[in-house]
């Protein structure tokens, strides 16, 4: 799901894969649509958990995730920090699990091109985001994770809240990748967010 190049417009495709539900319902209230509250540092949460090989904050009983079903993680508050909390599990399952599965569980939109074999490289950790674009619909979020090999390194990840589900789902674009790049380790223009 990771490419170098930038996100391709939409367009016809095939019949997406249905979105798969949390186990148990999510029941998180919505919280503030203002995106100022998260765009010059990080939410509140009450600690960090493991998901793959990756340590992710959480806020089970605001932010999310709420609830947890095989190793996977749903619930997430519909808000800023809701949509950015939601964004990072993404690719922190990643590091555990194939395209293909995260794809099916995390995502909308799957196409036969997400459904890929790769698993992302174990040495991950978060460095920091930006929030590019946010609606209560949509959000578009660069979630900055130190990278053992490579550095910094943006992963620009489209996120869509899903009123059936009352969840955020990675919002896949047509071309089954979303862009990434290299970033300056100063980060500048992003908020720092890293396990401490």
């Amino acid at each position: 799901m990771i490419g170098g190049g930038g996100a391709a417009p939409r367009a016809a495709t095939a019949a997406p894969v249905p979105v798969a539900a949390s186990s148990s319902g999510c029941s998180l209230p919505a919280g503030s649509q203002d995106v100022s509250s998260v765009e010059l540092s990080p939410p509140a949460v009450v600690g960090w958990h493991q998901v793959g090989n990756m340590e992710v904050p959480e806020a089970p009983a605001t932010l999310g995730p709420e609830h947890e079903s095989g190793g996977w993680f749903y619930c997430y508050q519909h808000s800023p920090g809701g949509a950015l909390l939601a964004a990072i599990d993404v690719w922190a399952s990643g590091t555990a699990a194939t395209a293909g599965q995260v794809a099916r569980h995390l995502a909308v939109n799957v196409t036969p091109q997400a459904l890929g074999s790769d698993e992302l490289p174990p040495g991950l950790s978060l460095a920091g985001y930006q929030f590019m674009s946010y609606t209560p619909r949509d959000a578009v979020i660069e979630v900055v994770f130190d990278v053992y090999d490579r550095g910094d390194v943006e992963v620009t990840t489209p996120m869509v809240w899903v009123p059936g589900l009352g969840d955020w789902r990675l919002d896949i674009p047509a071309s089954g990748s979303v862009s990434s790049a290299v970033v300056d380790p100063s980060l500048a223009g992003y908020v720092a967010w890293r396990l401490s």
